[in-house]
């Protein structure tokens, strides 16, 4: 396990450093697909895992970071979408 620590901070909700930016990016466009991707990141960082977990758990605290989970491309699985919207009186709300 790595020893490096990179202390953040941003400890407010939406105070952030830069290292929380860079994980933030990382997460976003190449989480890792490994046994450990959150040591993965912590190297590419040059951080510890327990910093990277440390800050995740900050920014998902704050509601920076509200979820990390894979987006499927919908149409490759063969998926068909139709968005719908419809203009009703307010005050026929509660007939919908």
């Amino acid at each position: 396990m790595a020893t490096k620590t990179a202390k953040s901070t941003g400890t407010r909700a939406g105070k952030i450093d830069l290292t929380d930016r860079k994980l933030m990016n990382l997460i976003q466009s190449r989480f890792p697909m490994s046994e450990r991707p959150y040591l993965d990141l912590a190297n590419e960082l040059g951080t510890s895992e327990d910093d990277v977990l440390a800050r995740l758990g900050r920014l998902r605290k704050a509601n920076i970071v509200r979820q990390i989970g894979a987006i499927f491309d919908t149409r490759r699985l063969g998926y068909k979408t139709t968005l719908v919207a419809f203009r009703y009186p307010k005050e026929r709300l509660d007939a919908a």
